[in-house]
């Protein structure tokens, strides 16, 4: 399998912007929609330092993956004042790409990245068709998260 796993950069954002329409299924969006979302994207990864992981996956220069490990710091505790956890999110493989690895490959170098930082935590939100992957890479389903979302009817 000729497929490198590798960080992301701001250079990658518009292939990444093209991953992410295609993640989100909005294979609608006009070119020049896709490169204002790749211009937001790129800009929006700039800025954010050291609490964002990109981890991509090529074919023949060509993005066929992506990962993300959004870093942000917890309320200080006081035996733990340095509180870090880390959110993995938009983890998509273009089809004719999966069952390949690929994803399996770019959870486990956000993880490997996020042990290598010293971050004890890290969630990530999955449907039942990628529960596998992140079981598969030492993820544990919780009965004990909640979540609240605006507007939810209740």
């Amino acid at each position: 399998m000729d497929v490198v796993i590798r960080d992301g950069t701001p250079d990658d954002a518009p292939s990444l912007a093209v991953l992410k329409l295609a993640w989100a299924n909005r294979r609608d969006a006009t070119v020049e929609e896709s490169r204002s979302f790749a211009r937001d994207l790129a800009s929006w990864m700039a800025s954010q330092g050291d609490s964002l992981l990109t981890q991509v996956a090529e074919h023949r220069g060509d993005l066929v993956g992506m990962a993300w490990l959004v870093v942000f710091d917890r309320v200080p505790d006081f035996s733990d004042r340095n509180r870090r956890t880390g959110d993995v999110q938009s983890v998509f493989v273009n089809p004719e790409f999966r069952r390949r690895g690929i994803g399996h490959a770019l959870v486990s170098s956000l993880v490997d990245a996020a042990d290598r930082r010293g971050i004890p935590r890290i969630t990530v939100s999955s449907n039942d068709a990628a529960a596998r992957l992140y079981l598969g890479t030492g993820f544990e389903a919780s009965p004990r998260l909640l979540e609240r979302r605006l507007n939810q009817e209740r």
